[in-house]
């Protein structure tokens, strides 16, 4: 019995039903972040955690790497092919009733070092979660898992453009580097960032504005992209 072949599809079944109903996808949510999430919201080293209704091999495209367990709500309809790639990469999967919603969320990391002038405005992000310390690769895959559930990722680098450049080849999320507190306000509202690398050469008030652009969510790109280049590039070199 050609059972990758029932499997298939399944899935393009459950691709069409996933077309049909994504114009009422909502990703992003417009109001500040819930003080006090739900433990399962949180997300340790080695767990995706997804409230999607239906969970099919797209749903899971770049980002189970390091991942040794997948938490789903309830009711999630976890396609046959995805059982079968768990399987094949020994994760576990489990049900749980309070994993993630689309809720506003801050996710902080950083590379190479924050610097001392920062580190009493990072530290007081009581709501947020850090990243686990290790290598870029690591950081960016942790990063990915938590912006499929919503928020704002902000991210300390000494290298904002090449980070940001490799974040957006690895579709971690809709990366952008800041050097200037203007940038930010293009990014979130003309680019629709939700993964802001603040680059540590930049100044703290730069750094406090990207942590309070979580309150509101990035607007999607509506400009040309000449023109959205050359609005993140103002103040910097020619």
């Amino acid at each position: 019995m050609p059972l990758p072949l029932e499997h298939d599809r399944i899935d393009r079944i459950v691709q069409e039903v996933l077309r049909r109903l994504a114009a009422t996808d909502v990703r992003h949510c417009a109001t500040a972040p819930t003080p006090t999430p739900a433990p399962a919201a949180k997300s340790a080293a080695g767990v995706l955690s997804l409230a999607d209704a239906v969970v099919t091999l797209q749903s899971l495209e770049r980002r189970l790497e390091g991942v040794s367990e997948l938490r789903v709500v309830p009711k999630a309809v976890v396609t046959p092919s995805v059982i079968d790639l768990l399987r094949e990469r020994g994760v576990k999967l489990r049900r749980v009733s309070d994993a993630p919603t689309a809720r506003c969320s801050l996710w902080l990391a950083v590379d190479g070092g924050l610097p001392a002038a920062w580190k009493v405005t990072w530290n007081s992000q009581r709501d947020a979660e850090h990243a686990p310390s290790g290598d870029p690769d690591a950081m960016l895959a942790w990063l990915a898992n938590q912006l499929a559930t919503g928020g704002l990722a902000v991210v300390a680098s000494h290298r904002s453009l090449l980070l940001a450049a490799v974040a957006n080849r690895r579709s971690v999320g809709r990366a952008a580097a800041i050097r200037h507190t203007d940038d930010v306000d293009a990014a979130r509202r003309q680019l629709g960032a939700n993964l802001l690398v603040v680059d540590t050469a930049a100044t703290s008030a730069t750094l406090e504005r990207a942590l309070r652009t979580r309150q509101a969510a990035p607007q999607p790109p509506q400009c040309a992209l000449t023109s959205c280049l050359d609005t993140t590039n103002e103040g910097g070199p020619a």
